[in-house]
């Protein structure tokens, strides 16, 4: 039978004594039924605490008291740990030397802290930290209080963290090794992201891009009418195509590209900004523009379109494999690409869509459009 309320009443007087601001010390002048009540609160409160108590006789490790909460997290029924040996709460494999830094905390410090890897009695390990100190008893005389606390979800969001880590780092290095250019910009047409491609694409140092707008690198005839075409897209929001156009780098040489491009929603549905992933189509499309359907030449650049589809189509299903383990983390990526729901449209699809995995690419269009971008 436990010697719940001796113990209890020994750690309310051992826990008052300290208090040096304590408008009251408990002393026999106090009437019996304000010492009982009080007894029976802090028995309330260690039965109901998450953190699970224990006392321990230091000489033969016997467990000597247990409260509540310990014996439901590790699933024993009141008193049952009483008088077993404190290993049987230890899981298989724990070192001796574990044990030995415990024991030379106590004897030295008289306290002690760490993990300890447990065991629950249907055999289920779990890990705790521990808090040891020393605490004079009447009867028992000097015995070891533990008091322990469940890490579990504390470790598994540590793994799931790093985890995520190793994810965005492939993710940051897909995204900084892949041939395409990728960008995102807010409703503005500010440039809030661009990859180390683009800027090579654009004929800029790295960093140059941020900070700018998309306008600068459309050609000057053609500006009004993106603007008129982006007004369009963040009122209307047509669904995203594939979009054929011109650019013209820093030093005003022109281009072609074709455009895979969605929206950045807000909650609401409201337009944030746009995501493309953008390809330098200038070759191929040149080529087709000289060739007469039939040529050798003609077919020969539509092998190397159809090269360049693949090795995009390649491209997207790497950076959605990865932006899905990310999505099922859920968790953000790099600042620089905002949440995770920045993810969907920078892989060139609209928010509900699957994603366009299993699809056959979009046949290239021959003639460019105005594109938002």
């Amino acid at each position: 039978m436990r010697d719940e309320n001796n113990l209890t009443e020994q750690l309310l007087c051992d826990s008052n004594a300290g208090r040096q601001h304590h408008p009251r010390q408990p002393s026999h002048d106090l009437p019996l039924t304000e010492t009982e009540e009080s007894l029976r609160l802090l028995q309330a409160i260690l039965a109901h605490v998450s953190e699970g108590a224990l006392l321990v006789q230091p000489s033969t490790g016997q467990i000597l008291y247990t409260t509540l909460s310990l014996d439901r997290k590790f699933g024993y029924e009141p008193d049952e740990l009483i008088g077993q040996h404190i290993t049987v709460l230890n899981a298989p494999g724990t070192a001796k030397a574990t044990f030995d830094r415990i024991v030379e905390g106590m004897e030295e410090k008289g306290a002690w802290q760490g993990e300890i890897n447990n065991q629950k009695k249907d055999g289920s390990c779990f890990w705790t930290w521990i808090d040891v100190f020393t605490f004079e008893h009447s009867s028992y005389g000097p015995v070891w209080v533990s008091v322990r606390r469940d890490l579990t979800e504390e470790r598994r969001t540590k793994e799931l963290r790093k985890f995520v880590r190793k994810l965005k780092g492939d993710f940051n290095d897909l995204v900084e090794t892949l041939p395409h250019g990728i960008q995102l910009t807010d409703a503005s047409w500010t440039i809030t992201f661009a990859n180390s491609a683009l800027h090579e694409m654009y004929e800029c140092d790295a960093g140059e891009l941020v900070g700018g707008s998309v306008l600068d690198f459309v050609p000057s005839d053609r500006r009004q009418e993106k603007i008129e075409r982006l007004r369009t897209l963040v009122a209307q929001k047509p669904k995203p195509v594939p979009i054929f156009e011109q650019k013209v780098t820093r030093s005003g040489r022109v281009f072609d590209v074709r455009m895979d491009w969605g929206y950045r929603l807000d909650a609401r549905g409201r337009v944030l900004g746009f995501a493309s992933l953008i390809t330098d189509v200038t070759a191929s499309t040149r080529v087709e523009a000289r060739c007469e359907p039939g040529d050798a030449l003609h077919e020969s650049s539509g092998n190397a379109s159809g090269a360049t589809q693949l090795a995009r189509q390649a491209a997207l299903h790497r950076l959605h494999e990865i932006a899905r383990r990310l999505f099922s983390a859920d968790v953000a990526v790099d600042s620089r690409f905002g949440t995770s729901d920045d993810l969907g449209p920078l892989l060139g699809h609209s928010e509900g869509d699957d994603l366009g995995l299993g699809k056959e690419p979009p046949q290239p269009r021959r003639h460019l459009e105005s594109t938002p971008f």
